[in-house]
């Protein structure tokens, strides 16, 4: 997603086909709205879009749109990409939207009376209509990548916003000079005039008609990007059917409407097929500072997202960020969160997929850790989750244990619950399947473990014994209750110890 269209083109690269979408989309509405995550193709639209309108017909040959588009009509195009002005000050801000105007303005001119961005940018339309004799179209890409750099401090996104807002509010006055308007951006603001004052911007981000409008589809990964899965495949010595599984658990699962096809994450899919490596990669590039200062800010549950029964209304997902104090719609809009399920107006949230999974979680257990450790905090973790591959859960506890010697005081309250949930989120993390507090007649369950070969039943201590944790497993029996399972269970008596603030001791059996 980091090519734009035309270069796709030129360099005959792979490029999965969007532009009937495309079409339909300008046709239906002049001026259109889409929130999707970072990453995830809406950069790459936009300069799909430009072309489009720039009358670019040789680099559309063979795909969609050329049963549909028979006029190529050239207008002037002003595009904008905002996240070439995510700076701390409204000053840095004005500055690169000025040299964003700067482009234009050698071609179209400029006037001596025009100082600010505003005012810079109403000529630049007036002028192009004028000279042209057609109208503008203006495209605006990550609208709202200035605002969110700074939503954590009050009186710079006031400052930030105010700027925007000015900016933005050119275009309402001139909608009879514009032919087109497409804007790009993770979540509304309503303060920043675009949903204030621009009120026929139609947002398609939930339309059923443009689900896959950005992303891949299970189908087109198995038909246009066939030949790379089948390499893929030949490279990590799978079948193509396992190849796409592979694929499917790691980056597939987004929906942004209900019902929808499966989406894939277009960056970390393409990455995969060219690198032919299974890598997790949109996490650390796709996340912008602002989730990891909410995750920080926010006690966040493990579990709770886990049990994909997230409870969320329609009305919530148009939350505007500015006055969402819910950190569920922010976590759904930059992608750590999709729908899964939908009863009437009611919708049901979870993790997306293992890629998104392992990431959401590697921060929260981090988020308390010491950025200086927080290197050799992750490659307990890595460990851990080697170990657990091989079967060897002493191995796996022992860098558990060396991960809790990382976490200062504050990160451990003298409660058994909290041990329980920073272990359970170290072993979500590894990708085991993991269930606390799991209900029988006679009791709970502390914690289980599956992995793909073996079930592992934990029960925790605190300031006691390993001993006895094993000795309760044996006389609640809970192994029986585990045996529908036909895999292997390894029984685990865990002690904490309130002093050590960490694992004290463990003792296995089977």
């Amino acid at each position: 997603s980091d090519y734009e269209f035309k270069t796709i083109r030129e360099e005959n690269l792979v490029y999965v086909d969007k532009t009937g979408l495309m079409y339909q989309m300008v046709r239906e509405a002049r001026f259109n709205f889409l929130s999707r995550p970072r990453r995830f193709g809406k950069s790459l639209l936009v300069s799909t879009l430009q072309c489009y309108f720039e009358g670019r017909k040789e680099l559309f040959a063979g795909l969609e749109i050329e049963k549909y588009e028979m006029q190529w009509e050239k207008y002037p195009v002003f595009r904008f990409d905002m996240s070439l002005a995510k700076k701390q000050t409204k000053e840095e801000v004005r500055r690169d939207i000025e040299l964003l105007l700067d482009v234009y303005e050698k071609i179209y001119g400029r006037n001596a009376d025009e100082f600010t961005p505003s005012q810079r940018f109403n000529g630049l339309i007036h002028r192009a209509y004028e000279q042209t004799g057609k109208q503008v179209v203006v495209l605006i890409d990550e609208y709202d990548a200035p605002v969110l750099n700074v939503i954590h401090d009050v009186e710079k996104f006031k400052e930030i916003r105010l700027e925007l807002h000015d900016f933005y509010g050119v275009l309402k006055p001139n909608i009879a000079l514009i032919k087109s308007v497409f804007i790009t951006g993770i979540s509304k603001f309503s303060q920043l005039s675009i949903f204030s004052e621009l009120n026929n911007l139609k947002n398609i981000s939930m339309n059923e008609k443009y689900a896959a409008i950005c992303g891949i589809t299970k189908e087109e990964l198995t038909t246009q990007l066939k030949l790379d899965v089948e390499a893929l495949a030949e490279k990590l010595g799978l079948t193509f059917d396992q190849a796409i599984n592979k694929l499917v658990e790691l980056y597939d699962g987004y929906h942004f409407c209900w019902p929808s096809p499966d989406i894939f994450n277009p960056y970390s899919l393409m990455n995969a097929l060219c690198d032919k490596v299974l890598n997790c990669n949109w996490f650390e590039s796709g996340t912008p500072s602002f989730i990891i200062n909410l995750l920080k800010e926010k006690e966040i549950d493990v579990k709770e997202f886990e049990d994909e029964e997230l409870d969320f209304v329609a009305e919530d997902f148009n939350t505007p960020f500015e006055s969402c104090n819910d950190v569920i719609p922010i976590l759904y809009q930059s992608g750590y969160l999709t729908i899964k399920n939908r009863d009437d107006k009611d919708y049901a949230l979870g993790i997306p997929n293992e890629e998104v999974r392992a990431g959401l979680l590697r921060n929260l257990v981090l988020k308390y850790i010491p950025s200086e450790m927080q290197t050799a905090a992750s490659k307990s973790i890595n460990r851990m989750r080697r170990a657990l591959k091989v079967n060897d859960i002493n191995k796996a506890l022992e860098n558990a244990q060396e991960f809790f010697g990382y976490c200062p005081g504050v990160n451990v309250s003298m409660r058994e619950g909290h041990f329980q949930s920073e272990l359970s989120s170290l072993f979500l993390i590894t990708g085991s399947k993991v269930f606390t507090e799991v209900a029988k007649r006679d009791g709970r369950m502390d914690m289980v473990v599956i992995t793909k070969t073996k079930i592992y039943l934990l029960e925790l201590k605190l300031d006691q014994s390993a001993q006895m944790a094993l000795q309760q497993i044996d006389e609640k029996d809970y192994a029986e209750f585990l045996k529908n399972f036909n895999l292997p269970i390894v029984k685990v008596g865990v002690n904490f110890s309130s002093e050590l603030k960490n694992i004290e001791s463990w003792m296995i059996e089977g």
